[in-house]
């Protein structure tokens, strides 16, 4: 899915013809490759990942649909436009005028670009000022960080956890889903059935890399569904 959006949502940066002979692997388990040693050189184009602008467009969802996306092409889109809008409303970088990320204690202000009206600013600029805000969020002390995470429309407990713990390095991030409860209760003796307080308990057992500590442990559950 990666690939495709990549391939299908920006332009190309490199295109480049590997020497003869070489093998180049096309799966993840990497059973099949491309190019035998006698054949032509294998040619590949490689693109970025589309930036957030390009994904809030109008014709995302249907285009994703289209690829195989299903269900995930409407939040796909929807959280590249949540992310735009939000990065609409913060002040400009240093330097253009965004989000400060090496002053984490103060939070962006939604007033401070005047000068630079929301609809004026260019695709880059849009882009620019979401990376920004996800480093800052990065700065923030892990509870910070949820709250403000929550505060995207249809972003609740979990996803902000899972958000925080793969993507913003808050290693401390317990998204807490039944294969947790489940452990919870057959490990550590927790049959509370309270998101919050489950996370807490096992924060205070795991500690600062919990997150990961959980990853781990229900691993083993997950892989028997």
């Amino acid at each position: 899915m990666v690939h495709k959006l990549c391939d299908h949502f920006s332009e190309p940066i490199l295109t480049y013809t590997y020497p003869k002979g070489t093998r180049l692997c096309t799966s993840l388990d990497m059973s099949e490759t491309l190019e035998a040693e006698d054949a032509e050189p294998p040619t590949l184009t490689y693109h970025p990942f589309p930036g957030p602008s390009r994904l809030a467009r109008s014709d995302v969802e249907p285009h994703l649909r289209a690829l195989g996306f299903g269900y995930r092409a409407r939040f796909l889109a929807e959280s590249a436009q949540m992310l735009c809008e939000k990065a609409r409303s913060l002040h400009a970088s240093p330097g253009e005028g965004a989000v400060n990320a090496e002053h984490a204690e103060v939070k962006p202000d939604p007033d401070a670009h005047a000068a630079q009206p929301a609809e004026h600013l260019s695709d880059e600029q849009v882009d620019q000022r979401v990376y920004e805000y996800l480093h800052w969020l990065r700065t923030l002390p892990y509870y910070d960080a949820r709250e403000e995470l929550m505060q995207l429309q249809g972003v609740g407990p979990k996803v902000a956890d899972c958000i925080l713990l793969m993507s913003l390095d808050q290693e401390s991030s317990i998204p807490v889903d039944r294969h947790v409860f489940q452990f919870a209760d057959r490990w550590y003796g927790i049959r509370n059935k309270r998101y919050e307080e489950v996370a807490d308990r096992l924060r205070a057992i795991w500690g600062e890399r919990a997150g990961w500590a959980h990853t781990v442990r229900a691993l083993p559950l997950r892989q028997l569904d």
